[in-house]
């Protein structure tokens, strides 16, 4: 049996890449298996191979192809990840993720075990900041970077978003299920692009685990599955969150309605009048701690929910919207 590990790149940081190179260099195989790891360079400056950091590191490492593609957008470098690939399972690891030695040996055991569950995520994903000054309201929330710990396995086959549905990090899925949800993309049928260039737009990973639940396959977490995630100083501010929690939000029902068809949410839209009473109904709930950063993250995600029956019907935004969305996100789509 073969693992695909798919690593998809875009200006990475050097340093964090390497601790990813570290641990994939260490992931512990036996005779059952083995495993190939393809780097996508999604039009890195410079290129991931010449950056000096790792040119030793990556040259060192057997199993190893870097792959160029230069349509900018994470799902665009996943499927080129996908269309080379050789293995049975392809497991997504992020450049800033880190998995424990055993990874690979208990994802084998689970595939055989569990037979009718086709898509894994880790039960235990251990959020490391990097930033030495980083802010405690930020430190005591981990969560925001899909920190978890779930203790027993757990799967599902629901058609609505649950804890048993794996995020991105450290995905594991068999590779049957991905070649239909290319072929979905390929005719247009799934839309979302995941991040491209400074865009924290969202959607692909919740999109490929609904697929696999479309096609009557469970989804699940297990704890024997462990990963570290890195996550670098610029992701660490208020910033960066804020346009993640609004883009999350944004997409996420356009990810859920054009995979689960038959499920569909109902969009429900908001004119200017609309949006003005929703906006001031928060900040009349809200008043008292709107200098709460947690507090106003939970304003970006109002933006979001508001905007996504427009996102989801390709619809333009109203006026009122657009102009909060442009002043506080500082998004222009």
């Amino acid at each position: 049996m073969l693992f695909s590990i798919i690593t998809c790149a875009y200006n990475p940081n050097p340093a964090v890449l390497a601790k990813l190179v570290k641990a994939v260099n260490a992931l512990r195989i036996d005779t059952r298996f083995d495993y190939e790891w393809l780097i996508v360079d999604n039009g890195s400056k410079p290129f991931v191979n010449d950056v000096f950091l790792l040119k030793k590191s990556l040259s060192e490492q057997k199993h190893i192809s870097i792959i160029r593609e230069s349509k900018a957008g994470l799902t665009n470098a996943r499927i080129t990840g996908l269309n080379q690939s050789k293995g049975d399972w392809i497991l997504f690891l992020d450049d800033d993720n880190e998995p424990v030695d055993d990874y690979l040996l208990h994802a084998y055991t689970l595939i055989h075990k569990y037979p009718f569950v086709k898509c894994w995520g880790p039960g235990h994903v251990n959020v490391r900041l990097l930033d030495p000054r980083i802010q405690s309201w930020i430190a005591n929330r981990k969560d925001m970077f899909q920190e978890k710990h779930i203790n027993n396995v757990i799967f599902s086959n629901e058609k609505m978003w649950s804890i048993c549905h794996p995020a991105g990090t450290g995905m594991l899925i068999d590779k049957n299920i991905l070649t239909g949800y290319v072929e979905s993309v390929e005719k247009g049928r799934y839309t979302l692009t995941d991040r491209l260039g400074k865009s924290l737009s969202s959607g692909g990973d919740t999109q490929i685990v609904f697929h696999a639940v479309d096609q009557g396959m469970h989804v699940g977490l297990a704890p024997d599955l462990v990963i570290n995630h890195n996550i670098e100083p610029r992701k660490s501010t208020f910033k960066y969150l804020k346009k993640q929690t609004y883009a999350g939000c944004k997409s996420f029902i356009k990810a859920h309605n054009e995979v689960l068809t038959n499920n569909r949410y109902e969009l429900i839209y908001k004119d200017n009048v609309g949006v003005a009473k929703r906006v001031a109904r928060w900040l009349i709930g809200n008043y008292k701690q709107l200098f709460s950063p947690i507090v106003a993250l939970d304003f970006f995600a109002l933006l979001g929910n508001l905007h996504a029956p427009y996102f989801a019907s390709d619809q333009n935004p109203p006026r009122l919207l657009k102009w909060l969305v442009y002043v506080f996100v500082n998004d222009k789509k």
